[in-house]
């Protein structure tokens, strides 16, 4: 099984998949990030100048592809889900500029059939941290205490850090949904992610639906 984790910003979105074998343990991770920082540049950090695009949408689509084609040519397949941060509707900033860098993305991986899932930023930062309010450095700080084998392989920033997390969170739910794992088998933190009921959100993560195109087969 493929699946990815998308944390879609405007100029640094990370992308993170998981290659798991058929009981979902994890054989490999890989990730793709950007910068502008041409220090920073790696084979899996992509070295970008703003003004290589005339404007902000040929941005968003040149991101948009080299974050789908990027995973499509490393595991030679569609992924089987794909699940993004959700808006935080409390923010400032270019709030509208992001969900239209999001959007290319998301309507990429619907029209390719491939179910998404999203999640608020709380339950990521609770699903990694334990606490539903952990700024970056507290998510970037959790991420260097994971073992070696379970960590990426080369240096990371935050927003490869939180698609890690967006990955894993992913991970946990289709274990809990195939009954690899029960939620007896999580700590309380977890627990309460998979049970929570929000306003925009009246049921929880297990029985609400991916979100996926009609056209796509029945999962």
């Amino acid at each position: 099984m493929v699946i990815v984790g998308v944390d879609n910003s405007i100029n640094s979105p990370g992308v993170v998949w998981i290659v798991t074998d058929e009981k979902l343990n994890v054989i490999r991770r890989n990730y793709l990030g950007f910068t502008q920082k041409k220090k920073d540049e790696t084979e899996r950090m992509i070295y970008f100048k703003k003004k290589d695009f005339p404007n902000d949408i040929e941005q968003y689509l040149t991101f948009r592809d080299r974050i789908y084609y990027s995973v499509l040519e490393d595991v030679k397949c569609k992924p089987d889900y794909v699940a993004f941060e959700d808006y935080a509707f409390a923010a400032h900033g270019r709030v509208f500029n992001i969900a239209e860098a999001a959007g290319a993305l998301k309507v990429e991986y619907y029209q390719a059939g491939v179910p998404i899932r999203l999640y608020d930023p709380g339950s990521i930062k609770k699903f990694a941290t334990g606490f539903g309010n952990a700024d970056k450095v507290r998510m970037v700080d959790t991420y260097n205490e994971l073992p070696i084998k379970e960590k990426l392989d080369g240096l990371v920033n935050d927003d490869i850090v939180d698609a890690y997390f967006i990955a894993e969170l992913l991970l946990m739910e289709i274990k809990l949904r195939k009954a690899i794992v029960s939620l007896k088998d999580l700590n309380e933190e977890k627990i309460s992610i998979f049970n929570r009921c929000t306003k925009s959100y009246p049921e929880n993560i297990l029985v609400r639906p991916f979100i996926k195109s009609l056209k796509s087969e029945s999962i």
